[in-house]
């Protein structure tokens, strides 16, 4: 299942699940049937730090690099990339390309993209899969990213034994995997692995989000997380230019 991103990035980023909060215990599980998806969430923000640490963060910067090994996009290319995310729900992705910068984000009220010098609405954006990521309390928000969660199953996921929490998004782009043992967010959906859990402020984060695609992948690594730091306005809005329906 794994990309070959994951090898070229596990000299760099070690993975530190447990090392602030440790193993959350085991949910009980009455006549040994799976949990409620109110037990897998509190286990999770448990090993993540704690509610108390999660609510104490309301801004994070984060920067790092994107390893794009798709065969079909030629050799692999490693840019920079920066991102912003606010507990108003606003947040920035800006990827540094040698042929200019592409960016996607949600300025509070519309969500935009910009690649190839257009900026053309994204309506998607406000609740996408990387502004969950962004966002500097994404975990305790989870029912509003992904809604109607349903425990249906456990499977293996990274090699590791997870549950399976289904969504009323599409199943396959939406699932949610939080491991057994460690209670962390493992993968949403078949393509998206969540991993290199390390601490910040108390809180752990993830630092690599690779996402599968075509026989390779994109890996955003991420080399530095800050958290609680002034971040301004304009960081939000695409370049001052004008948004433009599709």
């Amino acid at each position: 299942m794994r990309a070959t991103s994951m090898i070229v990035l596990t000299a760099v980023l070690v993975l530190a699940a447990g090392q602030v909060a440790g193993t959350a215990a085991s949910p009980v599980q009455a006549g040994g049937g799976l949990p409620s998806v109110d037990e897998i969430l509190e286990r999770y923000y448990e090993a993540l730090g704690g509610r108390d640490a999660l609510e104490r963060i309301h801004a994070r910067v984060s920067t790092g690099r994107i390893v794009d090994d798709r065969p079909y996009t030629g050799p692999i290319r490693i840019t920079r990339f920066e991102a912003y995310g606010l507990l108003s729900g606003q947040w920035a992705l800006v990827e540094h390309r040698p042929d200019g910068d592409s960016a996607e984000g949600f300025n509070g009220a519309v969500g935009w993209k910009l690649q190839g010098g257009e900026v053309v609405m994204n309506d998607g954006a406000k609740r996408s899969k990387i502004a969950f990521i962004c966002d500097p309390q994404g975990p305790l928000r989870i029912r509003e990213y992904f809604h109607d969660l349903t425990v249906t199953d456990t499977a293996m996921i990274s090699e590791q034994r997870v549950y399976v929490v289904e969504t009323d998004r599409a199943k396959e782009y939406y699932t949610l995997y939080f491991g057994i043992e460690d209670a962390l967010l493992a993968g949403i959906g078949y393509h998206w692995y969540i991993e290199g859990y390390e601490e910040v402020d108390g809180v752990l984060f993830p630092h690599r989000v690779i996402a599968g695609r075509k026989g390779g992948s994109v890996t955003y690594a991420f080399d530095e997380i800050v958290t609680n730091t002034p971040v301004s306005g304009g960081r939000f809005e695409p370049s001052g230019r004008e948004i433009r329906p599709h």
